[in-house]
């Protein structure tokens, strides 16, 4: 029995998050079979935590979803969807190594669809700043994933005797994208006046600012304060955040430090000696990634 299903043509496939594109090619078979399509999701190993962002460090493997499309309706009349078999289904990681195999005999109904889960096995990829794809801004790195297979043509049947030997072939590739994550802040001080009578007050300006580059994925930073120091940073004699009163610069109140906002606080000390007030700025990045001196040598100021 002929099956004619029509459908749609389609141009970009996303699953999940809108980095996830799928391309199928034109089929050379009679059906002219457009439906295939494919889709990739880069995972935190050992999560179903989808990795749109990743430090660098973090391991990663991929989630490859193969399906062939029913259309909905009001396609042109001619333009139908058919089985396919003998489908070969690979990935390529961002560092270039692979194809890695993940099916070689895939078949799949119309409207069918099979995910292979945690892939490649035995392999994951490590986020490696060497392997950034040229000119991307946000940097990224890619793996790649496609699926080549052959049609059913209308007849529905692999191989079929002619004349309905139709068959022909279909594929399609998608690219899953990870971006990096470098947050990047500063701190500063700055006396008012520099230079006082034993027990007269200073003003003490302190300011933490998220100046990530807009070369890496635009983090936000929680949890911000800013510790002040008389002994270089050894100790701490009194810590900024966003309950302290006085504090500016919380733009849009979400008490995040986004990108390009300016915290400032202002605390006063009545010194009876030559003083230097060491400030060190601390804050997370996501999955409370750390932000600090030394390892963001911007987050130690003195004055």
């Amino acid at each position: 029995m002929t099956r004619f299903v029509r459908i749609a043509v389609i141009g970009t496939v996303a699953l999940a998050a809108s980095f996830v594109v799928g391309v199928p090619s034109a089929s050379a078979a009679v059906c002219n079979n457009y439906g295939i399509g494919i889709a990739i999701i880069p995972q935190f190993v050992g999560t179903s935590d989808i990795a749109i962002t990743a430090y660098p460090g973090e391991i990663i493997d991929y989630d490859v979803t193969v399906f062939l499309k029913e259309d909905p309706p009001g396609t042109p009349d001619g333009v139908v969807v058919c089985p396919v078999y003998n489908g070969t289904v690979t990935l390529v990681l961002p560092d270039g190594s692979g194809p890695f195999t993940l099916d070689t005999n895939l078949s799949l109904p119309v409207g069918g669809a099979k995910t292979y889960t945690n892939v490649p096995a035995g392999q994951k990829y490590t986020m490696n700043t060497a392997d950034i794809v040229p000119a991307s801004v946000p940097e990224r790195v890619q793996a790649t994933a496609h699926v080549a297979a052959l049609s059913a043509g209308l007849d529905g049947v692999p191989n079929g005797p002619p004349p309905q030997n139709d068959d022909g072939t279909v594929d399609a590739t998608a690219d899953a994208p990870t971006f990096f994550l470098a947050p990047s802040t500063a701190v500063t001080v700055t006396p008012n006046p520099p230079a006082v009578q034993t027990g007269q007050s200073v003003a003490w300006t302190i300011t933490e600012t998220n100046d990530t580059p807009p070369k890496f994925f635009p983090a936000p930073l929680s949890a911000v304060h800013v510790d002040l120091s008389t002994d270089g940073g050894a100790t701490t004699f009194v810590s900024v955040d966003v309950t302290t009163p006085g504090f500016t610069g919380d733009t849009n109140a979400n008490q995040l430090l986004d990108v390009g906002e300016v915290w400032t606080w202002v605390v006063s000390t009545n010194p009876t000696a030559n003083t230097t007030i060491t400030a060190t700025g601390f804050g997370n990045g996501p999955r409370a990634h750390v932000v600090t001196f030394p390892a963001d040598a911007e987050e130690r100021a003195a004055a």
